[in-house]
């Protein structure tokens, strides 16, 4: 079997402006992803969507797009789809020129996830079997926002109560970690709100410095939280281990980085507990898998950052995981909700895989013609 054509697609949502707006950190009038299809001379076609951000976020998504058809297409045509690490490494290299490493990186990863999408529908197995087959329903969490000072308790009460009512398990929300007072009083309502039952994850996104994170971690221990996501910027390794050391919340960070050796460093720096590597930024499946692989060795569990159209299926294959993160609002992730069709069923705290092949999604390509973007 051969790869015969791939095309690459930009698709761009307006954004509506409701329960999304109340904490992502993402601004612009639009989302928008990427669709990578490739097909086989044998009549396979893999489709996948990679990448959700907002245009005024940093995502290169035309600059992405361009290096897919160039120099990406380029190394797959008429290759073998699955010899995934040797097209990886052809990608790499055909891409190691290009300035803008993110971009190549995540069109690397695009085309990767397509092949692997191509393999399972090929052998008519779905993608999380394929790749270990651990089980087949992961705890899901979804979107809380922003704790900002300023939140009205009610809407956070209203907001978990409405994931519950969805069928979420948990919840993660963003905390500035550093007006403490103020963050402390916000996370004892979310427990309040959610029962003792119901995860809760606390996310930084990067903003304390290691005194102010340890300070504030230590004042929300009792609060029973499953992990506090990039306390301190995502370089400062050394940083990051002295939170981790000075408090029992498990240290969550991997997913700014862009390779799997950046992984690595936070491995063997002790510091993290979880590694939340985002696989359509990191050069897809075949690189996360290795960094699944090492972060096993280390006794580090896996999540993964967004992207729940893969990462279902990523987590759901291996041993070392924990839950997949949703945003549970259509304004904010009108892919999942509008474009994916044959999305599985989240009830009573838990994401169930079905058995259909590859990614066990399809893209409806109504969607598409209708918000493709030049």
């Amino acid at each position: 079997m051969k790869v015969r054509d791939l095309k690459a697609t930009l698709v761009a949502v307006p954004i509506h402006r409701g329960e999304a707006a109340s904490g992502s950190a993402d601004q612009g009038d639009k989302l928008r992803t990427i669709i990578v299809t490739i097909e086989t001379d044998e009549g396979i076609t893999g489709e996948i969507s990679s990448g959700n951000s907002a245009n005024g976020m940093s995502m290169p998504f035309h600059e992405i797009r361009d290096l897919v058809l160039g120099p990406c297409r380029d190394v797959v045509m008429g290759e073998d789809p699955f010899a995934v690490e040797r097209i990886w490494e052809k990608l790499l290299h055909a891409t190691s020129q290009v300035n803008n490493r993110e971009a190549a990186m995540r069109a690397i990863a695009a085309v990767d996830m397509t092949l692997w999408d191509v393999m399972g529908r090929e052998l008519n197995m779905p993608l999380y079997w394929l790749l270990g087959g651990h089980k087949t329903a992961i705890p899901a969490l979804g979107d809380g926002g922003s704790l900002r000072e300023d939140r009205d308790p009610e809407d956070i009460v209203g907001s978990i109560a409405r994931q519950k009512e969805l069928g979420y398990g948990g919840t993660k929300f963003h905390v500035s970690g550093t007006s403490t007072k103020a963050d402390i009083k916000q996370v004892e309502a979310v427990r309040k709100a959610a029962g003792d039952d119901f995860i809760v994850a606390l996310d930084a996104g990067k903003a304390c410095t290691p005194e102010q994170a340890i300070r504030f971690s230590r004042s929300v221990e009792e609060y029973n939280i499953a992990w506090f996501e990039e306390p301190v910027p995502f370089d400062d390794i050394e940083g990051m281990r002295r939170v981790r050391e000075a408090t029992t919340i498990p240290v969550t960070a991997g997913q700014s980085e862009l390779t799997g050796p950046g992984c690595m460093e936070l491995l063997k720096g002790g510091a993290v507990d979880y590694i939340n590597a985002e696989s359509s930024k990191l050069g897809g499946i075949t690189e996360w898998r290795r960094v699944a692989a090492a972060a096993h060795f280390f006794g580090v569990r896996m999540i993964h950052h967004k992207e729940c159209q893969v990462s279902v299926q990523l987590l759901s294959a291996l041993p070392h995981t924990f839950c997949a993160e949703f945003f549970q609002d259509p304004d904010r992730d009108p892919f999942w909700h509008h474009m994916n069709l044959g999305r599985p069923e989240i009830k009573n705290g838990k994401i169930t895989l079905s058995d259909e092949p590859g990614l066990g999604i399809r893209i409806d390509q109504d969607f598409v013609s209708r918000y493709r973007e030049a």
